[in-house]
């Protein structure tokens, strides 16, 4: 009877997870690990850091217009940009509606 005892207990079956291990209703979870641990950490304080720095800009607001497109030297070339392609755009002479369809359909080609 002792024997018998002995040998069953020692035998047991050992319960395991149906299906697949990772997945599903009767999963099993892996442990979280230190440095994953410290990958959040660090992502957070980096988070925390961009904050900061977003929200106290280094520049005041006369000298953050200064650059970009609020920069007069730069209006003043793009301004004389334009105005040079306006100048050198050829525009045609005054012309009917009807004298632009007659060209385009060829009316006075000839046959020769």
């Amino acid at each position: 009877m002792r024997l018998t005892q002995l040998l069953l207990v020692s035998f047991v079956k050992k319960k395991s997870t149906p299906g697949l291990t990772y997945h599903g209703k009767n999963q099993k979870f892996k442990p979280v690990k230190v440095s994953q641990k410290m990958g959040a950490v660090n992502f957070l304080m980096m988070e925390e850091q961009n904050n900061r720095y977003l929200n106290n800009p280094y520049l005041t607001k006369v000298e953050e217009d200064a650059f970009g497109n609020d920069h007069p030297k730069k209006m003043e070339k793009q301004l004389a940009f334009y105005d040079m392609q306006r100048a050198s755009r050829k525009f045609y002479s005054d012309r009917t509606l009807e004298e632009h369809i007659e060209d385009n359909l060829g009316k006075h080609r000839k046959w020769e």
